[in-house]
């Protein structure tokens, strides 16, 4: 998902520095390594964002993806932190990414291809900057590292507070259908 001015880049500086805080005092080892996925995407990123020289594109982006998969479940593994808090984290990615993909095969499209389906790429064609559409994604982060530290502190909160935020980003998607919808697949 490295589709605008420095999305991919932002959302895994973000998450790897929330997981990094996160897991502190819970596995430093796998605190120090969502530090550096933090570090070098934040290293990445002035070169990436508003209008961007590079390009992580679908390796870069893939291997972070992978990468930030399997710090998940390393802590979820280690009783560091659950996979679903994790979850909570990567929940903007995550929605955009499930919503698009499953709706591309239900309409018996290539879900694999190469397209420009994805809300964050649709909200861009809606008018929104890549500097808009990334600062939107972040405040979201902001409320989903807050809403999994709770989940960490609260247990018993992280089901109801996993139906929240599908809500709430349902709701998010739905709007970005509604201002800009998913085109129609070519014959």
């Amino acid at each position: 998902m490295d589709g605008i001015d420095g999305l991919a880049a932002a959302e895994a500086a973000i998450v790897g520095l929330a997981a990094a805080a996160l897991l502190a005092r819970r596995d430093a080892s796998l605190a120090t390594v969502a530090a550096v996925v933090a570090g070098g995407a934040i290293g990445f990123l002035p070169w990436n964002w508003q209008r961007a020289r590079i390009f992580m594109g679908d390796v870069g982006s893939g291997f972070l993806g992978f990468v930030l998969a399997v710090l998940a479940l390393a802590s979820e593994n280690g009783g560091a932190m659950p996979a679903l808090v994790w979850l909570l984290l990567l929940g903007v990615f995550f929605a955009d990414a499930t919503a698009t993909l499953v709706r591309r095969a239900l309409r018996r499209e290539r879900w694999y291809a190469a397209h420009r389906e994805h809300a964050y790429q649709r909200a861009t064609r809606a008018g929104w900057s890549h500097a808009q559409v990334t600062s939107a994604v972040l405040l979201l982060d902001a409320g989903l590292v807050f809403a999994a530290w709770v989940c960490l502190r609260r247990p018993e909160l992280l089901p109801s507070t996993l139906l929240l935020v599908t809500v709430v980003l349902a709701g998010i998607y739905l709007l970005v259908e509604r201002r800009r919808p998913m085109e129609k697949p070519a014959l």
